[in-house]
C-alpha cells in the first residue's frame, strides 16, 4: 500500500490480506524470543499489508501507541515505516518512511518526543555492579 507521511489509515476499513492461520504460519520456525513477540506487536499492521515486519513499539498514552517496522513491497526495497496508533479512534498516522536502515534512529527520535525519554537499560555485568538495568 502507497502511503505518504501525515497520512492516517482507518484499520477498520481495510480488509486484512491474511486470515489469523496464515499468520500463525507466518511465524513458524521463527525465534521465540526475538522474532515472534515483535511480529505479535504489529500483527494488526501485519495483517492488512501495511507492515511485512514488526520491530519497536512503544505506549504513549492509555490509547495511543508507536509501532516500527518494515514495509517490503513483492518487487523492491524494503522501507521503514512508524505509525502512530489510536486504538479509541482505530486508526493510524503515518509519522515517517525511508530507508531501512535509518528507521531504528527515527524510532528512537519520534519514540522520545512523543513518549518521555526511554531510559537505556544495562546489561550483564555493569547491571549487577549497578542494581539496575533488567
Amino acid at each position: 500500500m502507497e502511503l505518504q507521511v501525515g497520512d492516517i489509515v482507518q484499520l477498520s476499513t481495510i480488509k486484512p490480506i491474511m486470515t489469523e492461520q496464515n499468520f500463525q504460519k507466518l511465524l513458524e520456525g521463527k525465534s521465540q524470543n526475538t522474532t515472534i513477540p515483535y511480529m505479535q506487536k504489529a500483527k494488526h499492521f501485519i495483517v492488512r499489508g501495511l507492515l511485512t515486519r514488526g520491530t519497536d513499539r512503544k505506549a504513549v498514552s492509555d490509547h495511543k501507541e508507536i509501532i516500527g517496522g518494515a514495509y517490503t513491497p513483492e518487487r523492491g526495497k524494503a522501507e521503514g515505516r512508524i505509525f502512530l496508533s489510536d486504538k479509541e479512534k482505530n486508526n493510524a498516522e503515518l509519522l515517517w518512511k525511508g530507508p531501512l536502515r535509518e528507521s531504528r534512529e527515527n524510532y528512537r527520535k519520534i519514540r522520545d518526543k512523543l513518549a518521555d525519554k526511554v531510559p537505556y537499560k544495562l546489561h550483564g555485568r555493569a547491571a549487577s555492579k549497578t542494581g539496575k538495568g533488567l
